[in-house]
């Protein structure tokens, strides 16, 4: 007798609002737990499950959500062969809501990184509310630091419309804490906030000048073009700066640093790998010299923004579980 294959298709009916979905019952046991106790439910003598008559009924989801989950649960030949699946911001959104009530943990992995492409283009305060609705740490961490350097487009009243009150009020408070004081914004990387600054601030280790010019500075590990002002395009590869040695160099603080903690943050490699000129005292500075972060006059705490946000928000990060 020849060997024999089967792949067994054992169906089962669920009902999302009012739409009934008859679909293999192996693919959801094998996506989630959650459904183990479900089809217990649609074995039993009341036949429920177990036809399109007689379906289980999933209370509190949508029907829109459950479709496109079913779009990542059975990948067409194009998904495969391309490595990706054809769903729009909003589908994506309702994969990752289901995924976390049922228990599919690879798949809100994967939600998660599809939603963190830019490509799908989250704004900050999408990325407060999904992070909180669905316990991920860094893009709440990333929508609170992006409000806080002030969008353009966002008032007050509208971080009230879409935010809330208490949430609103945490985000202008740290905002008109630092705005005339901080001459630092941040980056997130995982969940970490790290500071990030201007070429300008790069200051020599011998006279405190300025060791960029005019011209800007090009990343010596990716040959990005950064230019002297250019807010965030370089940060500080230390998520607890404060341990940093900080000095008083007569009109500025500033904090004391390696240079090889310094990054750029197209490629998140350091950006400076060679000796720089000094622009003040054209001394030549070693890669791995130290160098001064110029901060400004008066303002120890320059690295107070980033640690405002987790203090403020650290009630909201715990309760967070990716």
């Amino acid at each position: 007798m020849p060997p024999r294959r089967r792949w067994r298709n054992q169906s089962i009916s669920l009902k999302v609002e009012d739409v009934v979905f008859t679909i293999d019952r192996h693919v959801l046991l094998q996506a989630s737990p959650v459904f183990k106790d479900m089809f217990v439910v649609g074995d039993s003598s009341s036949g429920e499950g177990t036809s399109e008559d007689s379906p289980i009924t999933l209370e509190g989801y949508m029907a829109d959500d459950f479709e496109a989950l079913l779009k990542v649960l059975y990948p067409t030949t194009e998904d495969l062969i391309s490595g990706k699946f054809a769903l729009a911001k909003e589908e994506w959104i309702g994969v990752l809501k289901l995924a976390r009530a049922w228990e599919m943990q690879k798949i809100r992995e994967f939600a998660v990184r599809t939603l963190s492409d830019e490509r799908m283009k989250l704004s900050n305060v999408e990325r407060v509310n999904l992070g909180r609705e669905h316990g991920v740490a860094s893009w709440l961490l990333e929508g609170v630091a992006g409000l806080v350097e002030r969008d353009p487009a966002m008032s007050a009243d509208d971080l009230e419309t879409e935010l809330g009150l208490r949430t609103a009020f945490k985000i202008v408070s740290i905002q008109a804490r630092f705005e005339n004081t901080s001459p630092l914004s941040t980056v997130i990387l995982g969940q970490q906030i790290l500071p990030s600054f201007r070429p300008a601030s790069l200051g020599c280790g011998s006279c405190s000048g300025q060791m960029v010019g005019p011209a800007g500075h090009n990343c010596h590990s990716c040959s990005r073009s950064i230019g002297l002002n250019d807010r965030g395009a370089i940060y500080l590869r230390d998520p607890n700066p404060l341990g940093s040695a900080l000095v008083n160099r007569g009109k500025y603080w500033a904090v004391v640093s390696q240079q090889s903690k310094v990054c750029c943050r197209s490629c998140s490699h350091q950006i400076i790998t060679r000796p720089l000129e000094c622009q003040a005292c054209h001394a030549s500075v070693p890669a791995a010299d130290s160098f001064f972060l110029l901060c400004g006059p008066g303002w120890p705490d320059i690295y107070a923004p980033s640690l405002a946000i987790r203090e403020v928000f650290k009630d909201d990060i715990t309760q967070c579980d990716m």
